[in-house]
């Protein structure tokens, strides 16, 4: 993991040899009626997708690669 200050915000890498898995293209989780009826998992790429700017993937047959800038407040 690469964390970098950016004059806009912070901007984050992430590398890993995990199963290759594209958080760009991964469907959202679906809404719920109620937190009593809601799935417990898959809230990260929510939050991901709500907050990231210039969300990046790519996997190089080795790496899975993300990269992402949060913005400063």
């Amino acid at each position: 993991m690469t964390v970098r200050l950016e004059p806009d915000g912070i901007a984050v890498e992430f590398r890993d040899t995990r199963a290759p898995f594209d958080p760009t293209v991964t469907p959202r989780s679906p809404s719920a009626d109620s937190i009593a009826t809601a799935e417990p998992s898959g809230r990260g790429l929510v939050l991901l997708h709500a907050y990231a700017r210039n969300l990046s993937y790519a996997h190089d047959g080795t790496y899975n690669q993300v990269t992402l800038t949060v913005p400063s407040l």
